[in-house]
């Protein structure tokens, strides 16, 4: 399908996610990045930019969640993932506000619950 149509955004998410399940996640990047580029609104091309950067660059983590947000404001995965990246940078406020909200979404979600609790208790709270 990319090759048939080089500028169809979902065929470049789909390309990206393939590669990150086979381990080449420094290929798929610019497969997301080319994505979000053709639609600025294509929500899993800013998710999956968002996952890749969580580790090297948090800043640009945190833009590309909002990005997905934006698109799609009931994404609790993003919600949750920005609060991750949040707390990281040390903006707990902020970081608390995501994680009640992708609870909201996702009630009961074990990883959101548990993100929560680890809040919590870094803020002294139990």
């Amino acid at each position: 399908m990319l090759r048939q149509n080089p500028s169809n955004a979902h065929a470049h998410v789909q390309y990206g996610k393939a590669l990150v399940a086979l381990g080449r996640t420094s290929e798929a990047m610019p497969h997301f990045r080319r994505a979000v580029q053709i639609d600025p609104d294509e929500e899993e091309g800013h998710y999956h930019i968002g996952v890749l950067l969580m580790n090297t660059d948090l800043a640009g983590a945190e833009k590309s969640f909002a990005e997905t947000i934006r698109v799609n404001p009931e994404n609790f995965k993003a919600r949750n993932n920005l609060g991750l990246v949040l707390m990281n940078l040390d903006r707990d406020v902020e970081a608390e506000a995501q994680f009640r909200a992708a609870l909201e979404l996702n009630p009961g979600d074990r990883k959101i619950v548990e993100n929560l609790e680890l809040l919590q208790r870094r803020r002294g709270r139990p």
